[in-house]
């Protein structure tokens, strides 16, 4: 741009700038009381805007403190559930506990019964099997003196004995 648009644009700018200047210096002249009106009807507009503002900020401030103290509220009804619940957990785990304990030494009462059993039985076939040894031991030893034609008395004898328990 060349000096001389530069100055043209100035001479507009001064000019509009020198307009606004004169409309707005008349209308202030001439309807001051208009204008007056209109500023304190728009300033009465935003005070009560702002009043109305600061009591729903207000009204919300307590809102939002009856709300902290329900949330406080229900954190401690939480944490007294929980500790409730955690408490019914162990009272749950002890007895569970205990019936296992109560199972477990039943289970070994009638694991030590049938042990005994067992034992009894064992021990009632080593003596059966004692007792069928011997005899035939003694039969043999008694045949053998038949064979040899010694004393045929003992044999007599020998039959006529009852069995003895040993245990």
């Amino acid at each position: 741009m060349s000096e001389s648009s530069l100055d043209v644009v100035k001479v507009i700018l001064d000019s509009n700038l020198l307009n606004f200047a004169v409309v707005v210096g008349l209308i202030l002249y001439y309807f001051p009381k208009t204008i007056r009106k209109l500023v304190l009807e728009k300033r009465e507009d935003i005070q009560s805007k702002s009043k109305r503002y600061e009591e729903l900020k207000q009204k919300h401030v307590e809102k939002l403190s009856l709300l902290e103290a329900k949330v406080s509220s229900l954190n401690v009804e939480a944490e007294k559930i929980v500790s409730e619940a955690e408490d019914a957990a162990k009272l749950i785990r002890k007895n569970i506990l205990a019936a296992a304990e109560k199972e477990i030494e039943a289970m070994k009462d009638v694991a030590m019964k049938e042990i005994e059993i067992h034992k009894k039985q064992a021990f009632e076939q080593v003596r059966e099997s004692f007792v069928n040894s011997a005899t035939e031991t003694v039969e043999n030893m008694f045949l053998e003196q038949i064979k040899s034609g010694e004393d045929t008395k003992n044999i007599a004898a020998f039959k006529s004995l009852e069995p003895v328990n040993i245990g």
